[in-house]
């Protein structure tokens, strides 16, 4: 017989250090993910964050839901993100997934938004016809280094059988990327650094942009994002990762942000620089417009730094100036926001600004 359990935020750490949590073969979420939910400043002790199905005491699937606020002018609007969603192979196609989705679209009162999903999980969303698009964000993929191992074995099987050879091809054509990009370092005359304390000075700059955004990330929340990540790099969370199907574990995992400043001594520019691995991102950026050129001097610094292989942006402002830099390739990439249409009769302008980070992008 199948059962729904399901956990509230007051209940979530006793939960993650609960003999029960420590006999699960597969972990429905990560201590990191954990500790982040339980510190989120927009989350309240009664909402439910986790849900787990079982079969005869055996964990068959489960489904994590990060709550999150938007601002209907200065009115707060709770809503939950729906962010993790796995069931067991031998129990796919039984209606599980369908099942957990309705207990927390009940919970939830059909207040909930998605992005960053797997095609699986939009199939079954489409299906209950519950979702419209809210946003589509429209951005384009620099390549800078050659990564086919990484990119081919998905699009056809065949690369899979022909992996070491193009692990060997990346390799040599990297060495002549490489000197080729390492030439290009910037020396910027803006002063960067990194933020390590949100001041007066900072929020005073931010809240020139925030009265566009929907999510109006505030220093609390921000400072939460840098806190509480949902990946590391270190051999303990390697070792747990292995029984959670989720982002944990990273060999690189890099996420700050950055202010810059002009010659007299006035910020022009607060980015956030996202690396994992071989990928970079942007997933928070506030900037004026002479903050373009340096920002990009950053950015390209970089991906110098940590031999990137290929990054996304979705400022328009930025891609209308690294449309002319020389790279490997250029590819244009979308990404989707969806709300539930109770919700959506609750937004007063569809047409504001949302960043690439907003829901659990920026965590992953």
């Amino acid at each position: 017989m199948l059962n729904i359990t399901k956990i509230k935020l007051g209940n979530l750490l006793d939960f993650v250090q609960s003999e029960q949590y420590l006999s699960f073969n597969e972990k429905p979420i990560s201590l990191l993910r954990a500790e982040s939910y339980i510190k989120n400043p927009n989350a309240n002790l009664e909402d439910f964050v986790l849900y787990m199905a079982f079969i005869n005491n055996e964990l068959i699937g489960y489904r994590t839901i990060l709550t999150d606020v938007f601002y209907n002018g200065n009115i707060k609007q709770k809503f939950g993100w729906l962010s993790g969603n796995w069931v067991h192979p031998k129990h796919r196609r039984k209606n599980i997934s369908t099942i957990l989705f309705k207990a927390v679209l009940k919970d939830w009162n059909n207040q909930l938004i998605y992005s960053n999903y797997a095609e699986e999980s939009k199939a079954l969303y489409d299906k209950t016809n519950t979702f419209s698009e809210l946003k589509t964000l429209k951005g384009v993929r620099y390549y800078r280094r050659y990564s086919l191992a990484e990119l081919l074995p998905p699009k056809n099987k065949i690369f899979l059988f022909i992996k070491p050879f193009l692990h060997l091809s990346d390799w040599f054509l990297n060495l002549f990327s490489d000197l080729k990009f390492s030439k290009n370092e910037i020396i910027s005359n803006y002063k960067t650094h990194k933020i390590k304390s949100w001041n007066s000075e900072i929020q005073v700059f931010l809240s020139n942009f925030k009265e566009k955004e929907l999510f109006r990330r505030d220093l609390k929340t921000l400072q939460w994002i840098i806190n509480y990540p949902w990946i590391k790099t270190d051999k303990d969370t390697k070792t747990l990762s292995e029984k959670y199907q989720f982002s944990s574990y990273a060999d690189v995992f890099e996420n700050n942000f950055y202010v810059i400043k002009n010659n007299y001594n006035k910020i022009i520019t607060i980015i956030n620089i996202s690396v994992r691995n071989k990928q970079l991102k942007i997933p928070y950026f506030y900037s004026t417009k002479e903050g373009i050129k340096p920002s990009i001097d950053l950015i390209l610094n970089t991906c110098n730094k940590y031999k990137i292989n290929y990054f996304t942006i979705y400022d328009e402002v930025l891609n209308n100036v690294l449309k002319n830099q020389v790279f490997l390739k250029q590819k244009p990439f979308i990404q989707k926001y969806f709300i539930t249409k109770e919700l959506k009769k609750r937004l007063p302008n569809l047409n504001t600004h949302i960043q690439t980070g907003d829901g659990d992008n920026v965590f992953t």
